[in-house]
């Protein structure tokens, strides 16, 4: 409904902005406007007729124009409401539940200092009176009594919008007294949950904050509702609400709080909306939407006020049609009168005895004003370049306190109106562009950032130490550059950029970048990064002057996969920017070569890193196996579903974790619609689960029949396409879901038969195979149920795909080729023959590339037009599984057993360096005993030798046909042992790397091999029940025996080459650290870790040799004494994401 309401009474709000227009207004330690006193006559003969002009027009509703005066903003500790009026007051209500087992838990939380600041970041109560005249008249309209009923048919919100300064606080405030003095139409009396947002306060500017506060709020009305959060609490504690998901967690807890069914009625009130971040003003208002137009949420009310921002009122008229609501608006512009007001006080600015003083106050009210968060005194002391003294910053802000307050050391503008208009009428405090005033906030921010950061600038004492773990020292160094190190990039991209800019930037970079990383991790703000290199690096007027300096532009380029690929370990340890995120950067890496020497002391070199950059983009782990993987349309997120029956929504930029979705089964396929509003998963129990993407609530399910193997929505969204592991196929119309096409193969089919559909809008076709001819794809058209083509191939099928544009279908089989067919003709394009059996055929957009695999470690890219192989992306540990392209083709994302989700660069022709690594997972490392050599061995059937020195593959082991288990030197060095899951034990010459023996081992598999002496080797079984000895001399078997042999028992629980006891440092690996004299100093990377074999790491003097199970090996050698630096504990615990593995050059 759209309701429209004349204006009437200007001129006596006029007159009251009048009475205190001469007089400068006192300093508040409040951000508020100008005010009025409150005056409780009657109303005036204009507001009478105001009243009496009410009329309907078209379903909005129009809250009268006026230059009604702007009521103080509620703020932080303050309470916005006189309860005095009612019966039964929170603390009473509360004492009514103490002897209840439920206020236990309400104690243990609520009352909890540390728990009560986690939930309660703004009080939104306060005790305050205004003029009543003012906003009485709204409660008289029939449009406000027909919002205030509770029947099924009135409309659940009303939005009341206007330029800031005219009158929305105060007509909210009216409503919520009257609403608390006699409840609504009906005698049972809602609860009354209200937020007052204000721009200048970021505890009260952000989605968060609003759903904390309301949240809070609840609680404190019926604590029982407590239990859905608990959960959520314990698991997480603080970090939950504090992280980038913080806004959906606190969402769909207080949407299970409002459908709770102890809940029954209340009116929720959002004052300012306009005044929440951006981001969060679209999500808050997609929230209020979802919840207002719910069914199990009929007891709920939602009040609401803005400005009038386009996307505001663009996402409610979206959905007008669907949902009946009401919209207001008050003024299409700031009273006149508001602006001489502010006008004459920054004329009394201009017009000061110091021109110093009158300066600095525009420098001030300058960077206050163009700032995108409040900034504090010692962040305006740098940003509007203030005379240095301890009290100066504070003195210029007490000067310009018509427009600016200060509240804990932060400075705030007193109203959003007054932001307003020093944004309008800039000009008269300098007369120059918008972007000359950004521009000089980028040169004041990054001069800041020059004068203050510096290495460990908190002075930790342990590199290794969480962000979790790290104490902030008082006063903190950061605080007066926190502004410029997360908002110098916007500013320079506001400016526009030159020459001389480009210069400085390179300069700041080859000396401060790793302290700007540094700073932004210990403020949590690492992920930030990732986008402000982005901006940097893709914007139009930085790449024209890059031009001129090319050396900018590829320190951004490395910069970036820097960052990305250290992006999990530098947000959890900071201070491993200097350690972990150093050594294991390619050789060629540019921020490895400048800042090698800010490499911790007690790191003497590295030997194992790649060369370059590779593929490898970013690691997104999982707890099980991945099933499926997609990309949103706009290509900013990536799902992923996995047999831990969970799908995972990513930031596909970044890398973090967005959301979780569970699931009752395992999750084989997900598809994001074109439109990127549903997410459609399927599963293993044969149902198919839609889900909002903007609330990420499930919105349907459908049903297949049978495993589900296959998802895609058409083209023009219209449909939704299914296939099962039978070779079931169902369509559904998109909205409606009505089935529209369902067809079932006749005949046997086999119970893992792939099949691929082909949706156009129009017609749907399927591709499948019979279980009598498995060599033959079956092409139907659904519609008519009729076979269009059947393809006959030389092997067993084993995948079909078509390309996006139905040109082309794929088709791979066990004989070790993909057959590329033109569906125009039905005529083969293309034969891709390989080594290995091909699968996971998914075309790129374009059509031009195909996936392959699953090799054991790697994904092939093929030419769809030349049939040659461009790119093999490797570096997974097992199968690949899914593989999906983004929409522009330039990312691809592939699933794998090894638990992860890998995102990779497309680059056609680009060959991987070839490197010495094992092509599959590190079992084991040992030492000669003379120390000369390294052994490692691996599940890719090889032993190699690497010189214990440098680090250097000396020669590479080959005869085992399948892995080897186990490694041993002989006491002098010169023969070395192997035995393997082929069940032989083999002597090797590590002198020429020839095979002196192969000793058959019979039947049983092998665990353990041993030199029992210089010419006699030991070798058990997996069981190790028996064992057998060799005489390496003669090639026979000497003895064999049962394990209770004391003597070998002793052997078998001795491994004298693990670890060096000599050395002066204690060095181990557990897990994802490395150890250093009982310290976990070193955080390693994925390509690093091996979390499946214990014995994968050996140790020699003050070095270190780790295995990893990506097949790579890695060399580090400390300094025993500047080891001593390394002092605290660590205690967190961390999985890594992604970071790459390079090495430090000497």
């Amino acid at each position: 409904m759209y309701f429209s309401i004349k204006t009437g009474f200007r001129a006596r709000v006029r007159q009251k902005l009048e009475a205190f227009r001469g007089t400068p207004r006192k300093q508040s330690t409040q951000a508020e406007g100008p005010h009025t006193t409150n005056d409780s006559t009657s109303p005036t003969q204009g507001e009478s007729e105001y009243h009496d002009t009410a009329k309907v027009v078209e379903g909005n509703w129009h809250v009268p124009p006026s230059g009604a005066t702007q009521q103080e903003k509620p703020q932080a500790n303050e309470h916005v409401l006189d309860h005095s009026n009612q019966k039964v007051t929170s603390t009473e209500c509360l004492t009514t539940i103490h002897n209840t087992l439920w206020n236990k838990a309400y104690n243990n939380i609520l009352q909890d200092p540390k728990k009560a600041k986690f939930m309660r970041r703004t009080n939104a109560s306060d005790s305050r009176k205004g003029p009543e005249e003012l906003y009485t008249w709204i409660l008289l309209t029939d449009e406000y009594k027909q919002f205030s009923k509770w029947d099924n048919i009135t409309p659940a919100r009303l939005w009341v919008s206007g330029q800031a300064g005219t009158g929305k606080t105060m007509l909210l405030i009216g409503i919520i007294k009257d609403l608390i003095s006699r409840g609504l139409v009906d005698t049972e009396r809602p609860l009354n949950l209200y937020f007052f947002c204000q721009a200048t306060n970021d505890q009260a500017n952000n989605g968060v904050a609003v759903l904390r506060s309301l949240i809070w709020l609840l609680l404190l009305e019926q604590p029982l509702l407590i239990s859905h959060i608990q959960k959520e609490y314990f698991h997480s504690a603080s970090s939950l609400l504090t992280d980038k998901n913080a806004f959906t967690t606190l969402r769909d807890i207080l949407r299970k709080m409002l459908e709770d069914k102890s809940l029954k009625r209340a009116i929720i009130i959002i004052d300012a909306m306009d005044e929440c971040e951006e981001k969060s003003r679209e999500l808050l208002t997609r929230f209020i939407d979802d919840a207002s137009s719910a069914e199990e949420l009929l007891n709920i009310k939602w009040l609401v006020s803005s400005r009038p921002l386009p996307e505001i009122p663009a996402i409610c008229r979206e959905l007008i049609n669907a949902h009946e609501f009401m919209w207001a608006e008050i003024v299409d512009k700031i009273p006149k009168d508001l602006e001489d007001l502010y006008g004459y006080l920054l004329d009394r600015l201009a017009n000061l005895n110091s021109e110093i003083m009158s300066s600095c106050c525009r420098n001030v009210l300058m960077a206050a004003m163009i700032a995108r968060d409040p900034l504090a005194l010692s962040e305006i002391e740098i940003l509007a370049e203030l005379p240095e003294g301890e009290d100066t910053a504070e003195a210029v802000v007490q000067e310009c306190r018509s427009f600016l307050t200060i509240r804990n050391n932060t400075v705030y503008l007193v109203h959003q109106s007054a932001q307003d208009y020093l944004q309008k009428h800039y000009r008269r405090l300098y007369n120059v562009s918008s972007a000359t005033l950004h521009h000089q906030m980028y040169k004041r921010a990054l001069h800041g950032l020059r004068k203050n950061l510096k290495q460990n600038i908190y002075g930790v004492s342990h590199y290794g130490i969480a962000i979790e773990d790290v104490q902030i020292p008082n006063p903190d160094p950061l605080n007066c550059v926190r502004y410029a190190c997360r908002y110098w990039v916007y500013h320079l991209v506001q400016s526009g950029c030159t020459f001389t800019d480009m210069e400085d930037i390179l300069s700041f970079f080859n000396t401060h970048f790793l302290h700007w990383l540094e700073a932004m991790g210990l403020l949590g703000l690492f992920p930030d990064i990732v986008r402000l290199v982005g901006q940097l690096k893709s914007n139009s007027e930085v790449n024209q002057w890059t031009e001129n300096v090319p050396v900018l532009l590829e320190f951004l380029m490395d910069a970036e996969r820097f960052i990305l690929q250290n992006l999990p370990i530098a947000t959890a340890a900071p201070l491993q920017l200097y350690v972990s995120c150093l050594i294991f950067p390619p050789e060629r890496s540019i921020i490895r070569c400048i800042f090698r020497k800010k490499v911790c002391k007690w790191i003497l070199r590295t030997v194992g890193a790649d060369i370059e950059w590779g593929a490898l983009l970013q690691t997104l782990e999982y707890s099980d196996r991945v099933c499926s993987v997609a990309f949103s349309t706009d290509e900013q997120l990536v799902a992923s579903g996995s047999s831990d029956k969970m799908v995972k929504v990513w930031d596909s930029f970044t890398g973090n974790l967005q959301k979780i979705l569970d699931h009752p089964s395992w999750v084989r396929a997900v598809a994001f619609s074109p439109d990127n509003k549903l997410l459609a998963s399927g599963l293993s129990d044969g149902s198919i689960r839609l889900w909002n993407t903007i609330t990420w609530r499930e919105t349907g399910r459908l049903e297949q029949s049978g495993d589900i193997a296959h998802l895609m929505f058409s083209l023009n969204n219209q449909l939704l396409g299914s296939a099962s592991f039978n070779g079931v196929v169902k369509v559904w119309e998109k909205g409606t879901w009505r089935l529209r096409w369902e067809w079932r193969p006749s005949g046997s089919t086999s119970s893992l038969a792939p099949t691929a559909i082909s949706l156009n809008g129009q017609a749907l076709v399927a591709a499948t195979i019979r279980a009598y001819a498995p060599n033959t794809v079956v092409l139907v058209n659904i519609e008519t149920d009729t076979i269009v083509h059947e393809l006959a191939h030389l092997g067993k099928i084993t995948n079909v795909a078509f390309s996006l544009d139905n040109r082309m279908l794929a088709c791979t089989s066990d004989d070790r080729t993909i057959t590329l067919w033109d569906t125009a003709t039905w005529n083969i394009k293309h034969t891709i023959h390989d080594e290995h059996v091909l699968d996971l055929t998914v075309f790129s957009p374009d059509s031009n590339l195909i996936s392959a695999g699953p090799l054991r470690n790697s994904v092939q890219l093929w030419s769809t037009k030349s049939g040659t192989l461009e790119q093999t992306l490797k570096g997974h540990v097992n199968h690949a599984t899914t593989v999906a392209f983004s929409p522009d083709g330039q990312l691809v994302a592939s699933g794998s057993y090894d638990n992860t989700v890998k995102l990779w660069k497309v680059a056609p022709g680009r060959e991987e360096p070839s490197m010495d690594y094992h092509s599959e997972p590190i079992e084991g490392v040992i030492l000669s005993p003379d120390g000369r050599l390294v052994a490692t061995y691996s599940l890719d059937s090889t032993v190699k030798l690497w010189g214990a020195e440098n680090g250097r593959l000396v020669r590479t082991l080959k005869g085992h046909h399948d892995e080897v288990t186990a490694a041993a030197f002989s006491p002098g060095s010169k023969l070395l042992a192997s035995s393997s899951s082929d069940r032989t034990v083999r002597v090797w010459d590590t002198e020429n790397g020839q095979q002196k023996w192969k000793f058959d081992h019979g039947s049983e598999m092998l665990c353990l091999v041993y030199f029992f002496a210089e010419n006699q080797v030991l070798a058990t079984n997996f069981g190790q029940t028996t064992f057998r000895i060799w005489n390496t001399q003669t090639g026979h078997p000497e003895q064999t025996g049962g394990i209770y042999d004391p003597r070998i028992g002793s052997i078998l629980r001795t491994n004298p080459t693990k670890q060096d006891m000599s050395a002066k440092c204690k060095i181990s690996v557990e897990d994802d650290r490395v150890i250093l004299n009982n310290k976990k100093s070193i955080w390693l990377p994925p390509q690093y870790r091996n979390n499946v074999f214990d014995d994968a790491w050996a140790t020699r003097e003050n070095s270190l040799i780790f295995g990893a199970q990506s097949g790579r090996i890695y060399f580090l050698w400390f300094d025993p004494d500047a080891l001593r630096d390394v002092q605290v504990p660590h205690k967190a615990s961390f999985t890594l994401s992604s970071v790459y593995s390079l090495d430090m050059p000497d």
